[in-house]
């Protein structure tokens, strides 16, 4: 009789364990899925981050571009213009936007990008467009390897 419980406790373990598996593995399988889901919606975040960062210094680029037409009445080409102390206020400044306020904090504190972190005006001309996408694609690469 004792033998006869024994063998019904055994097979009752038995028989209980494929399900036991199958919630082990579908826990599993769940916890993965909402970390590669975490994983993929983060990556997603950071590309529409960078995209945002990259039309806005286009946009930048371009308002600065046409405030140099208007005060000198030709392209920069390249050039950089550095706006002396007595001239209006006018120079479009993209310190204040949207856009660089959210990159200003990932820019590196060391090298030519350095001096943007802390500036209190930003004038897109070439050179500062350079630094900046130089800093964008760095950033691109250390969240997205590049993709």
């Amino acid at each position: 009789m004792a033998a006869e419980a024994w063998f019904a406790l055994g097979g009752a373990a038995v028989g209980g364990l494929p399900a036991t598996i199958k919630t082990v593995l579908d826990w599993r399988t769940a916890r993965t899925d909402r970390e590669h889901n975490a994983a993929e919606k983060l990556r997603d975040d950071r590309r529409a981050q960078i995209t945002r960062w990259q039309e806005g210094l286009a946009a930048a680029a371009a308002d600065y571009q046409l405030w140099y037409i208007g005060r000198y009445g030709t392209e920069t080409s390249g050039r950089t213009v550095t706006v002396s102390a007595t001239e209006p206020l006018d120079t479009p400044n993209a310190s204040i936007t949207a856009w660089f306020a959210d990159l200003r904090q990932y820019l590196q504190t060391s090298g030519p990008a350095a001096e943007y972190r802390v500036a209190d005006e930003i004038h897109c001309d070439a050179t500062t467009v350079k630094v900046l996408q130089v800093e964008i694609s760095r950033i691109e690469t250390e969240w997205l390897g590049g993709a």
